[in-house]
């Protein structure tokens, strides 16, 4: 996972974690406040993230801050994620190192009116205390330590230095950083004196909510310049606050036992490790990630998000592995055992190093005895006989038992298409959905799926009313079309015109508040962030609105390029046309396909030979 995408999952954790949230409401921090910012949360670490973004709305890293607290009211805090391009320190001993304090909020500075101070404070609490107040604010994690890479952002602005209690010094310091970087003016706030050290912007919020914003205005207003301001302590109370990093404990990287990388996935690993980066922990759960896919599920232990499923072992190595390799089969009977017993009694025979083509046969009957399409045992067989003719070149295995076995036939799926009034139940219903146009785009233009997920805007001209197919989106990857027929253009209906044109609208608007963290591909169909929108999540949206719709749960997706397709020759549309339309490499695979669902074309073949010779 990316820095942004743990950014963006970070965020959306905390949205819809109540818990969390009030966390920031017991500091007088709005909801809204939070959202804005993409303020997360992160379960694994137990801390909240603050990601750092560019003015330019690049992820320069993420700051994390613990949710507890020590005895002296501390949290642990350190950085992640950084981005590879961080620019230089350009000071110090080594000012070729990356600058790795970043301030958070710098993609607040862009487009402000002219003469809008921007208030730097030490901490995002206070950051976001500030904005919701209705100031500019940008946090800079440890007061003192602004990087003159970072100072350069607030070039030409007008900067208020508004750090906690007794850090006047270390205000003083970065507020000549900015000016020796252009800024516009810069000043810095002075505490009275009676403020204990460590007394700070949000502190003020809490304690007194209401009065908090005329406070506010008048530190603001009663800002000094940097060399106004005397060198040394005020006498405060407290004891002065310090800025150290910390991090979480690394954990120890496993290391395999030689077990492991016995049978035909230990010889893949050892293949692969020296010609990658990667070493043979990850190289083995790839492996077996992939491969749990295919056969399908079972017991397993759990990596992060990942299910590793111990059918894999039994799969891929078998009881027959103890006296070539020296594993025992012992352990993995016994764990299987406890998860499926009659799978392990019944189906397990050899492993797939053994040269056993029966125990294939017996994965893809077990597979289809548990629900699963034969299109998936099919998909299954290619990619094994794929994988054991290459490991058969390699000398890895004396045979590949798959050539030795007979995939199940694939019986052609009947359509099921939408009639008219349930085509118009279905675009109704879907009326204001986030992914209207994408089903009216559907169902009038008969794109697949992959096609429609890949639609750039340099592919639609509305003024003309046509959009041009030149590729799709498979397996997360965008790709040439199916077919050299499938590169087409196709006329818009007005219909798909329209909410395309609304639906532009709405994606502008969206980009617009999204502009930290938004990654644009130039997509018609991007995700809440700019990114390739998943097939699956767009199938799950699918499903939601054909329950509002009162439709048939059992619809497919990819069945709306058929309700076009039906639509449109029921209306009595050339074959020809539509063939085209669809991207069909013939007009007879049109008809073959969708004939038995026309009308008319269920006989009546005598009743129109009485009438030509009658």
């Amino acid at each position: 996972m990316t820095a942004r995408e743990k950014a963006i999952a970070a965020h959306r954790a905390l949205v819809d974690n109540t818990s969390k949230l009030s966390s920031f409401g017991q500091r007088g921090i709005s909801v809204e406040t939070v959202r804005a910012a993409w303020v997360g949360y992160d379960a694994g670490s137990g801390a909240f993230t603050y990601p750092c973004i560019t003015r330019g709305g690049g992820l320069l890293g993420i700051h994390y801050k613990g949710e507890g607290r020590d005895e002296k009211g501390k949290r642990r805090q350190w950085w992640g994620g950084y981005a590879e391009d961080l620019p230089a320190k350009g000071h110090g001993k080594k000012p070729d190192d990356p600058a790795k304090v970043i301030p958070f909020g710098l993609e607040t500075l862009t487009d402000l009116k002219h003469g809008t101070p921007v208030i730097l404070c030490c901490g995002e609490e206070d950051a976001l205390s500030v904005r919701q107040a209705g100031y500019t604010g940008v946090s800079q994690a440890g007061a003192g330590l602004l990087e003159p890479a970072y100072a350069k952002a607030f070039e030409d602005l007008e900067v208020v230095v508004f750090y906690d209690a007794g850090e006047e010094n270390e205000a003083r310091l970065d507020a000549t950083k900015l000016l020796e970087a252009g800024v516009k003016g810069a000043r810095v706030v002075v505490w009275p004196t009676e403020a204990p050290h460590g007394s700070d912007i949000n502190g003020k919020l809490v304690e007194d909510p209401e009065g908090f914003e005329d406070w506010l205005a008048d530190m603001i207003a009663a800002a000094k310049p940097p060399d106004y301001l005397p060198v040394g302590d005020a006498g405060r109370d407290g004891d002065p606050d310090t800025y150290v990093p910390t991090v979480p404990e690394p954990t120890t990287w496993p290391v395999l036992d030689e077990e492991a990388l016995c049978g035909l996935p230990g010889d893949v690993v050892k293949t692969i490790e020296p010609h990658t980066e990667a070493d043979p922990v990850a190289i083995l759960a790839s492996l077996l990630a992939a491969f749990g896919n295919a056969i399908g599920r079972g017991a397993f232990f759990r990596v992060g998000a990942d299910l590793h499923h111990l059918k894999l072992n039994v799969a891929l190595v078998g009881d027959t592995s103890k006296g070539r390799k020296g594993m025992s089969w012992a352990h993995v009977r016994e764990l299987m055992g406890a998860a499926d017993e009659r799978w392990t009694e019944e189906r397990v025979l050899h492993g797939l190093s053994s040269g056993a083509p029966t125990h294939v046969q017996h994965v893809y009957r077990e597979m289809q005895d548990r629900g699963l399409s034969t299109r998936t045992v099919q998909y299954t067989h290619a990619v094994l006989r794929r994988a054991l003719k290459q490991a058969k070149r390699w000398g890895m295995v004396d045979r590949n038992v798959a050539e030795d076995v007979d995939p199940p036939r694939l019986e052609r799926d009947e359509i099921q298409p939408l009639n008219r009034e349930q085509t118009r139940r279905l675009l109704e219903a879907a009326e204001g959905d986030r992914l209207h146009a994408l089903y009216v785009v559907a169902v009038t233009a008969g794109l697949r799926p992959g096609e429609i997920l890949a639609l750039r805007w340099s592919d639609v001209d509305l003024g003309a009313g046509t959009l041009q197919i030149n590729r799709a989106l498979s397996g997360g990857e965008f790709a040439a079309t199916k077919t050299p027929r499938s590169r087409r253009k196709i006329e818009l209906s007005n219909t798909a015109r329209a909410a395309l044109r609304a639906h532009r609208k709405r994606q502008l608007g969206e980009k617009l508040k999204k502009a930290g963290l938004w990654k644009d591909h130039g997509l018609v169909f991007p995700s809440t962030v700019g990114t390739p929108l998943s097939h699956r999540n767009v199938v799950r949206s699918f499903k939601a609105l054909l329950k509002r719709a009162g439709l048939p749960a059992s619809t497919r997706l990819y069945d709306l390029r058929h309700t076009c397709a039906t639509l449109l020759l029921n209306s009595n549309v050339h074959p020809k046309y539509v063939q085209e339309l669809l991207g069909h490499a013939s007009i007879s695979q049109t008809l073959d396909t969708y004939s038995h669902v026309l009308e008319g074309m269920d006989g009546g073949i005598g009743d129109a030979m009485d009438a030509a010779v009658g």
